[in-house]
């Protein structure tokens, strides 16, 4: 659903998932991330089966019910990592904004057309007035996000590749349609 909605904010997302582009698969790992930082209680057990020295299972503590799921403990850096999302989004939202449902959802359309159409200066689309002007200090924040969190889109694809490769091929398979994927492999002929 929350990719849908990227689909939305960001045109070009669309444009890429219709046509399984290339940029799709660089982008893919950022929204995952992106996620992650908006939820991190939802996302971190499918992050930690991709890497799970990141997002380590905690051990049952003795006394602790037996019935009870271990729950992820987050690196250190994962950790610092929602900590500058937390701040970044409480720039993008500015001084007096109305709460955290406010600020989520105008870090999420900020961030996102970010991560799908890079780092700019300024609104990403000029003509996109649901964009909310970002103060200097805001652009500079969210663009160090953006960066950073094309090293850990990096550390995500490159981990495991095989892991992150079904993965994708699962989330790509949702966000097309399986019928137009195996359609689109009949007509076009794979060649080296």
């Amino acid at each position: 659903a929350e990719v849908r909605l990227a689909q939305q904010l960001a045109p070009a997302l669309a444009a890429m998932c219709e046509q399984c582009d290339a940029e799709l698969f660089m982008v893919l790992p950022r929204i995952v991330w992106l996620r992650f930082l908006v939820n991190p209680e939802e996302q971190a057990e499918f992050l930690g089966d991709i890497l799970p020295h990141r997002f380590a299972l905690s051990k049952p503590q003795e006394g602790d019910e037996p019935i009870a799921k271990p729950q992820r403990c987050l690196d250190p850096e994962v950790l610092c990592l929602l900590e500058r999302f937390q701040e970044v989004r409480r720039l993008i939202a500015g001084p007096g904004s109305k709460g955290e449902a406010e600020q989520a959802k105008a870090a999420w359309a900020t961030l996102v057309r970010r991560v799908v159409n890079g780092v700019h200066q300024g609104p990403v689309n000029s003509e996109d007035r649901s964009e909310i002007p970002l103060t200097p200090g805001a652009q500079e924040a969210v663009d160090g996000l953006v960066l950073e969190l094309e090293r850990w889109s990096i550390e995500l694809q490159r981990h495991c590749p095989e892991d992150w490769n079904q993965c994708s091929a699962i989330l790509v398979r949702c966000l097309v349609g399986g019928d137009t994927v195996r359609q689109r492999q009949k007509e076009v002929p794979f060649r080296v």
